[in-house]
């Protein structure tokens, strides 16, 4: 990735709501929300979006890799000025959510302000202090960030043009992560902002992670689906294909990504929000009149598991 200037200090936090935050939200609360060999970010369906334009504030459900819902992503969109920016300035606009866990408990903020040309999002734990920050790099075709960790930089993406699958590496070129869109369906891409990202960490547990639930244990609390574009998390083909990333088969016969290293908990926090920032640069209508498809201009068959295809 090379050296780069260390990014600057992020801003003061502004007001917070009152959500109440998870007891000890560290590694012990952030393990069972990111603690997994993928996870998956659905957008949901803003319909007064869809049939009247109207931006509405974005959520997104997170799942393991055997469907369990482990949390939560709502963009903080009450007052009428927030309001008014989301229809006036549409994906340029500042942004705050929350990230919970499935029993709506506050785990950390993502927050992108206001920008021009290139992007920023940064993450913040429940306590307000700044974890990290991604940055995105300005290049004419290709869809690039870079990630920092304390300010210190851990993983940068290098997407393709028209990229629909974002592998992070490290500095000496390791893979770490692989952000994968999951094509959810020509209506769904045509005309909403609904999607599916896949964020595969590979196989074993972060550094100082504690247990992961298994998928076995009773989920019974929790909803169940495979909501917007089905419920596999393999690999798509044309993501194998345009990264040339290794997997390898793991339980119940799913792909796992091969990383050079597991991402602690804190740097996959930050993934996710990548993943968030990605959705708004490139896969929100209102951020199409750049150089990007509503739809891949490859066909969709070469990806996923059978669930996906059938």
């Amino acid at each position: 990735a090379g050296s780069r200037a260390q990014p600057p200090a992020a801003e003061a936090a502004g007001p917070r709501s009152p959500l109440a935050a998870a007891e000890g939200a560290g590694d012990a609360a952030l393990a069972p929300l990111v603690g997994h060999s993928a996870v998956v970010i659905c957008r949901e369906i803003e319909w007064a979006n869809v049939f009247m334009g109207f931006e509405q504030g974005n959520r997104y459900t997170l799942r393991d890799e055997s469907g369990a819902v482990v949390g939560y992503m709502a963009e903080e969109a009450h007052s009428f000025s927030s309001v008014l920016a989301r229809q006036l300035l549409r994906t340029h606009r500042p942004f705050t959510a929350v990230v919970m866990d499935a029993h709506g408990r506050l785990l950390f903020r993502v927050r992108r302000p206001f920008y021009v040309i290139t992007s920023t999002i940064s993450v913040e734990d429940a306590h307000g202090r700044v974890v990290g920050e991604v940055f995105r790099r300005w290049h004419p075709f290709r869809r690039n960030y870079d990630l920092y960790v304390h300010q210190q930089q851990f993983a940068e993406i290098s997407g393709n043009f028209l990229a629909w699958e974002f592998e992070l590496k490290d500095a000496e070129g390791g893979t770490l992560a692989l952000i994968d869109r999951n094509f959810a369906g020509f209506g769904v891409e045509l005309f909403t902002d609904a999607g599916k990202y896949v964020v595969h960490f590979g196989d074993g547990l972060p550094p100082g992670g504690g247990r992961r639930q298994s998928a076995r244990e009773d989920h019974s609390h929790l909803l169940h689906g495979g909501a917007i574009g089905g419920q596999g998390t393999d690999i798509t083909g044309v993501a194998k294909l345009r990264t040339g990333v290794q997997v390898a088969k793991g339980a119940a016969g799913r792909d796992v990504l091969q990383v050079s290293r597991s991402l602690g908990l804190d740097e996959r926090s930050l993934v996710l929000a990548a993943a968030i920032s990605i959705d708004f640069d490139f896969f929100s209508r209102h951020a199409r009149a750049g150089p990007s498809l509503p739809i891949p201009f490859f066909l969709p068959w070469f990806g996923g598991s059978p669930e996906e295809e059938g």
